[in-house]
């Protein structure tokens, strides 16, 4: 056989019919990339690993060169990155206000029923990104605003060794606001709020795992939130869908809430755990309560808070972030596009849990109603709009001390519940379950996100404090309220 260097995989091949199949795949790989030399050898040596991967299975040559067809990357690698996005009225604050309290991050991950091959994960997030072009960014400094900044770069999965949502990187312009991760079955994706929220952050994880599915050749349809990864993203993904709706009387402040005791540690978060439970037991007993899955647990939360804060003055409040999509007509953003409502009892109360339960319910309905929420809309268009000519020097200190004011000084804790995560047949079959977690706060003590997938809720609690109490007295009130809850998650990170 005879092997040219310019042909960046012809030494893989141990035949003609490789040294054939990889001198093409080769010559078309060189004619989509066209980065710097250590992403160009980065990306190499991931795609030369998924070549020897499908040998091991006895992956025909021809086939894994089909999987691995390099036209697959477009022309996002080839392309100057020369495209930048104005933050939407939700981000704003988040870069603004990291000195204040840290970024603002999330992370969504899937469970296989197989192991994760990390070459094909990084080829399936190479295929991608260039379906989400608000993801290839960088956030940078304007003199009015920050704003997100593409990037063309080979962007990584990365090994999931570390504590999650660790902050180290993200906001800085040298850095994604993005990472992907793997380990074992797992499969992560952990964002800086800049760039999405919960939903978005979904579309964009099981896009990514479909893509890496069909890597290890199942066949997944484009559907149920799933994108094609071929396909030219639409204009009114990447907007802001926050409008001026022309509602009034909306207010961004709410008075300071009690917080729970307990030392807030230094590298954050302290504590993940994961209390996992039937969806169908679940719903079953907030049906038996007469409300909503997402006022029963509120409740259960106060329940369990009440006794990690050592007062019995002010007020316990929940914030509930709302899916404003399901106001709106059209293409969904995958931008920001959420608002708040919130539950809210006196510390002091001793009423029974039915009457709880329909209060909770009864705030849900009007706090979360779309009049209010498209009032907190307009509120915050009206409010960048009004500071929008002021340097960002001066902005910066307006925005954290109305961050102080309607941020997380006004809840205790939050309960940001995607509800069920909806993917095609042929790949929920090979996924096992969901996990959404808030990353720690410098102000609560704890955070509280759920999905459900399938028949599996997996309520997550992020913890910023030694102090168990919060976890072990919501653990006593699943279980009594007949949830058979199995917990894992990580012991304390050291601190």
């Amino acid at each position: 056989m005879s092997r040219s260097k310019k042909e960046p995989f012809a030494a893989l091949a141990q035949n003609e019919e490789e040294l054939a199949a990889y001198t093409v795949f080769g010559r078309s790989f060189q004619e989509h990339v066209k980065l710097p030399a250590g992403d160009v050898k980065r990306m190499e040596k991931c795609f030369s690993e998924a070549l020897e991967w499908y040998r091991e299975q006895g992956l025909a040559p021809e086939e894994a060169v089909r999987r691995l067809d390099p036209a697959q990357l477009g022309g996002f690698y080839v392309r100057p990155a020369d495209r930048w996005f104005p933050l939407d009225e939700a981000a704003v604050i988040y870069p603004i206000n990291m000195a204040q309290s840290g970024p603002s991050l999330f992370r969504l991950a899937m469970t296989l029923k197989e192991e994760v091959q990390p070459a094909l994960l990084k080829v399936a997030l190479a295929f991608v990104i260039k379906r989400f072009p608000t993801f290839s960014t960088v956030v940078r400094r304007g003199f009015f605003w920050h704003y997100l900044d593409t990037v063309k770069r080979f962007y990584e999965a990365e090994e999931d060794t570390d504590r999650p949502l660790r902050p180290k990187g993200f906001g800085s312009s040298a850095m994604p606001s993005f990472r992907v991760l793997y380990s074992g079955k797992r499969i992560a994706v952990e964002c800086f709020h800049v760039l999405t929220d919960g939903s978005g952050g979904t579309v964009f994880l099981k896009t990514l795992v479909a893509e890496y599915l069909r890597l290890t050749g199942a066949e997944i349809p484009n559907e149920k939130g799933v994108m094609d990864p071929e396909a030219v993203p639409l204009p009114s993904e990447m907007r802001s869908a926050f409008r001026d709706t022309g509602a009034r009387g909306g207010s961004l402040t709410e008075k300071r809430a009690v917080q729970m005791s307990g030392r807030i540690v230094d590298a954050l978060p302290y504590r993940v755990l994961h209390f996992e439970m039937p969806a169908s037991r679940l719903v079953d007993a907030a049906h038996r309560a007469g409300v909503t899955v997402t006022a029963f647990l509120s409740v259960l939360i106060y329940r369990a808070a009440r006794g990690s804060a050592d007062t019995t003055d002010g007020v316990f409040r929940i914030q509930i972030p709302v899916n404003m999509r399901k106001f709106q007509e059209g293409t969904p953003t995958l931008r920001n596009d959420s608002m708040f409502g919130s539950v809210a009892f006196a510390m002091d109360r001793e009423d029974p849990e039915d009457v709880l339960f329909r209060e909770a319910g009864e705030q849900l309905v009007e706090n979360c109603s779309r009049e209010n929420m498209e009032k907190q809309m307009t509120d915050a268009v009206r409010t960048k709009r009004l500071v929008r000519f002021l340097p960002l020097f001066i902005k910066g200190p307006v925005e954290r001390s109305i961050f102080r004011t309607i941020g997380i000084g006004a809840y205790t804790t939050v309960l940001s519940n995607l509800g069920v995560v909806e993917m095609p047949e042929e790949m929920a079959a090979r996924v096992e379950r969901a996990e959404f977690t808030l990353s720690g706060c410098k102000k609560n003590r704890g955070v509280c996100a759920m999905v459900t997938l399938g028949d599996r809720s997996v309520l997550t609690v992020t913890e910023s404090t030694a102090d168990p109490s919060f976890s072990e007295s919501l653990y006593r009130e699943l279980e009594q309220h007949g949830l058979e809850t199995t917990v894992t998650g990580s012991l304390p990170y050291e601190n």
